[in-house]
């Protein structure tokens, strides 16, 4: 594996999504010249990098996972001993925090650092997020959110993530993006031009609508001092016992 220093050209890749050099180096991204490896087959093969097809690469311990973001074939590719569960992000993330998303890719935590915000990726966002990891992150972050990408597969697999981990009260952001190949996930959000305001936008109507409901029926409960509710009037009763009062009973009809 021979490492490219970061000139302009490849700097000016990362640049367009919002990441500088100071983010790739804060999660030990590399350029690299050349690589070469064993496949699962035996055989020997190697990639070298040009102006037009980069190879960057995401360093762990033991792993390295390369990224070709102009290659047809072999966009992602794996060397080493990968681990059970391949997390990006987690060493970069705070101890505490309010908000931790959990996104389709590592560019996608690169852009999202970049714009002040905490995030990590699993390998895929088709690969099952472990519930033993979201317990410990609960315990650290506020809310947790799913950014996925907004086509087909990351819509799907937010809902089913969502679904699956729904006792974590993991939340789910939809980007408003037409889900083509340039524009689906976040690190194409901020390349159209938006920046934190904008997401933070996004977030503030997600939690508007998402509390406004809570407060709806918590309105309910609520007890005017001034004007106290008449006494409970039996509703239902066994041998003079009252099993059910007017104020205690919730009936749901057809109409208002």
């Amino acid at each position: 594996m021979d490492v490219l220093p970061f000139n302009d050209d490849l700097l000016n890749y990362w640049a367009h999504y919002g990441i500088f050099e100071d983010t790739l180096r804060h999660f030990k991204v590399r350029s690299l010249k050349r690589y070469e490896s064993i496949s699962a087959e035996g055989k020997k093969f190697e990639l070298k990098a040009s102006p037009t097809e980069p190879i960057f690469a995401y360093p762990g311990i033991d792993y390295i996972k390369l990224y070709r973001p102009h290659s047809a074939k072999m966009r992602f590719l794996y060397g080493g001993r990968m681990p059970a569960i391949y997390c990006f992000g987690m060493e970069q993330i705070p101890t505490k925090g309010d908000m931790l998303f959990i996104t389709g890719g590592e560019k996608d935590v690169l852009s999202l650092y970049a714009h002040g915000f905490n995030a990590i990726c699993f390998n895929s966002e088709t690969a099952q997020i472990p519930e033993s990891i979201i317990e410990s992150l609960r315990l650290r972050f506020r809310h947790i959110i799913i950014l996925y990408d907004a086509d087909e597969t990351g819509l799907r697999e937010a809902r089913r993530q969502t679904e699956q981990l729904a006792e974590y009260k993991i939340l789910n952001l939809t980007l408003p993006l037409c889900g083509s190949k340039t524009e689906k996930d976040v690190s194409n959000y901020f390349a159209l031009g938006n920046g934190s305001k904008e997401l933070k936008a996004l977030l503030s109507k997600m939690f508007s609508d998402m509390y406004s409901q809570t407060m709806m029926m918590l309105r309910s409960c609520e007890i005017d001092y001034d004007n106290p509710p008449d006494a409970s009037k039996s509703v239902v009763a066994v041998n003079g016992v009252p099993l059910g009062t007017q104020d205690n009973l919730f009936c749901i009809t057809g109409g208002e």
